[in-house]
């Protein structure tokens, strides 16, 4: 009878092997299991939208995207909520380089299955959001024409993914832009996610898959690279450009990296040592979470990354807030390491509430702005006050679950690539139908 040595990271599934069906098979590792990157993806691709994802990414989903809410609904209660984006940014390089390190080989058909399984975990609720958007504005006759003609405009740089661009180009300040009925402002950040798939394979399949490795010291090469192109960029470029941002994108991969334990060999010289090196640093951070001096160390930083996403009225100018970034970079990248090893979750992040909020994450990020947006256009007052950012708050919770389940559940359930290809297709035509009259 076979063993099966299980890592800490995977999980025994009840569904017995083809081959030997007395045995039970080794799963994708947990974080995997309601991924669309899933291994399972491939033999069935509409089935993987209910398998489990990591209750701890999730927590900090929700964590993320509500302090992006309250800084949309009050920006100048909660003056760091723009930073839960930076959160997103870690969580997507984590996953990222989880994904592809799984793979043997980085090639053309592992490509093409990462970039179908995004698209349809992205693309179509995506247009559906931004044909309601449109449609609302046409037909109910929301906006003035010069403002629906504006809106006409930023859809399209929306829909080919290119509204980060279109900031940097014409200088437009993303703070001072929140004022000015930019409907698909939000989308800046989805914009560098699409940049990142594209240019993920090249980056961290050369991370991970060349002959000669050495991502130990490439990983800090690339960041340091990406840091001071940051430093040295207009402030639009700064907050908007791909490479001026990849260095959150990359710290979230290394902190997968320094969770996997490597096999050391001795067929290479400098994979040898780079190994080496490798694996002791795994073990030093393994030994440093089971002291006993930082058992309560996830708890503190959780309190910590609360404390300046959600504490009123903190400062955000100048160097500070660069320094703020850097610590919500390390310390959402610190906490996914610290629970890769499933120990000292709080409470407050694995509860269902915050699980449920982080499941409707994306689909809350993309509904909750236009409806800002339209509230405010139609305020009397040009800004929002407690009840009406209650009401928001609330409505667009609920709109996200009812496109979750009405919506995204069912598309994510289609088995056939082409189907969700014609879908988008669809979607896209319908919303340049609206878009280019004006």
């Amino acid at each position: 009878m076979a063993v099966v040595l299980l890592h800490e990271r995977f999980a025994v599934t009840a569904r017995p092997s083809t081959k030997h069906p007395q045995h039970f098979l080794l799963s994708a590792p947990l974080w995997m299991k309601n991924s669309l990157l899933s291994p399972d993806f491939r033999g069935n691709i509409g089935n993987v939208a209910h398998k489990k994802r990591r209750e701890d990414i999730q927590g900090l989903r929700a964590v993320a995207v509500l302090a992006v809410v309250l800084f949309h609904l009050w920006p100048k209660v909660f003056r760091n909520g723009y930073l839960g984006v930076d959160v997103f940014f870690v969580i997507s390089g984590y996953l990222i380089v989880s994904i592809l390190d799984k793979d043997e080989q980085v090639d053309v058909s592992s490509i093409c299955h990462f970039y179908q399984r995004r698209m349809r975990r992205i693309i179509p609720i995506f247009l559906v959001v931004t044909f309601v958007t449109l449609y609302c504005a046409w037909f109910f006759e929301l906006l003035a024409p010069d403002d629906l003609h504006k809106m006409c405009i930023d859809s399209l740089f929306s829909v080919t993914f290119s509204t980060n661009f279109r900031d940097i180009f014409f200088y437009f300040d993303y703070f001072e832009q929140l004022n000015a009925y930019r409907f698909f402002l939000h989308t800046w950040s989805l914009s560098v996610e699409i940049q990142l798939y594209i240019l993920a394979p090249v980056i961290f399949g050369w991370l991970l898959k060349s002959k000669c490795r050495n991502t130990i010291f490439r990983y800090p090469i690339l960041i340091s690279a990406s840091i001071i192109l940051q430093w040295n960029s207009s402030r639009p470029a700064a907050f908007g450009f791909i490479l001026c941002r990849m260095w959150e994108f990359l710290a979230g991969g290394l902190a997968f990296y320094l969770s996997v334990r490597r096999n050391l060999t001795r067929s290479n010289g400098p994979l040898y040592c780079e190994t080496m090196l490798h694996t002791y640093l795994h073990d030093f951070s393994i030994a440093i979470m089971n002291c006993v001096i930082f058992a309560h160390m996830p708890h503190l930083l959780v309190a910590l990354l609360i404390t300046v996403l959600f504490l009123p009225n903190m400062p955000d100018d100048g160097l500070f807030a660069e320094v703020l970034r850097a610590f919500i970079v390390l310390i959402t990248a610190v906490l996914i390491r610290i629970w890769e090893n499933r120990k000292s979750i709080p409470m407050i992040l694995t509860s269902p509430l915050m699980i449920e909020l982080g499941n409707l994450s994306y689909i809350w990020y993309l509904v909750h702005w236009p409806v800002v947006q339209f509230v405010v256009y139609w305020s009397p007052e040009g800004t929002l006050n407690f009840a009406d950012g209650m009401s928001i708050l609330i409505l667009t919770i609920l709109l996200s679950a009812l496109l979750d389940h009405m919506v995204d559940d069912r598309i994510q359930r289609i088995t056939e690539f082409k189907t969700v290809l014609h879908i988008i297709l669809t979607l896209l035509a319908f919303c340049l139908v609206l878009a280019l009259p004006l």
